[in-house]
């Protein structure tokens, strides 16, 4: 029985006739792999779709986490060494504030020389996933002091205009497998860690990546060991911190 395992090694092997340097063949060999490379082209969608149609949701466990950063950073770094992985939802908002920001004059307005990048960036992000079209979000002047002033407006005119919320998915979904193939994780149960929610709402949304998912708020001092990070992925609280808190 094919296993994710033989999915993932079957599309490393087709990216790699893909990305190999046409520089790097023979000259008599070049049509041929010109051949090949059409072929693995070809191949690349439909086992990303049968990898991911037994990745997503079926194996994603995820926990929703707030509170003390210093316990989500170990977290983190304990789930990517142990088959996991560590997401965050506010990843391509912050994306597009990297290039908006630059953008600003002493006033720090967010007007249509920022909207314009905004949308440069959103373009780019669309193009990405495949979108055929997207809504454009409205234009309104804002003053945002600070760099989460512009984050935080940013996300709003985006998940206004709806394109935020189902763009931020998508790449949460991509990020995942491609992660999965990078590290050829083939466990039954795949733990997550997602991190930068900014609402119920936005917390739903991405839920529809996973089988099941609990929320969490961490304490100073979580330790990061096989059985407390197994009792918050069962939706626990571990017997360390109940203690610590009583």
């Amino acid at each position: 029985m094919r296993t994710n395992k033989d999915i993932i090694e079957e599309l490393r092997n087709t990216k790699a006739i893909v990305d190999t340097e046409i520089e790097t063949i023979p000259f008599s060999q070049r049509q041929a792999w010109r051949a090949a490379v059409v072929a693995a082209q070809a191949k690349i969608p439909d086992l990303v779709k049968e990898l991911k149609d037994r990745v997503i949701p079926k194996t994603l466990v995820a926990v929703f986490a707030d509170g003390d950063q210093e316990s989500i950073r170990k977290v983190s770094a304990f789930l990517a060494s142990n088959e996991g992985l560590a997401l965050s939802a506010q990843k391509m908002y912050e994306s597009v504030v990297d290039r908006v920001e630059p953008s600003y004059a002493t006033d720090r307005l967010f007007c249509s020389t920022q909207y314009h990048l905004m949308v440069q960036r959103l373009v780019e992000i669309a193009t990405d996933l495949g979108y055929l079209e997207i809504q454009p979000p409205r234009l309104a002047d804002k003053i945002c002091p600070t760099v989460n002033d512009t984050l935080n407006y940013v996300r709003e005119l985006l998940r206004e205009c709806g394109v935020g919320d189902q763009a931020n998915v998508d790449l949460l979904s991509k990020e995942i497998m491609d992660t999965v193939v990078a590290q050829g994780i083939d466990a039954k149960q795949i733990p997550v860690l997602v991190t930068g929610v900014s609402c119920v709402q936005e917390r739903n949304q991405i839920a529809t990546l996973f089988n099941t998912s609990f929320d969490y708020t961490f304490q100073p001092g979580f330790e990061p060991n096989v059985r407390n990070v197994t009792q918050i992925f069962k939706g626990q609280t571990p017997k360390t911190e109940t203690k610590e808190n009583d």
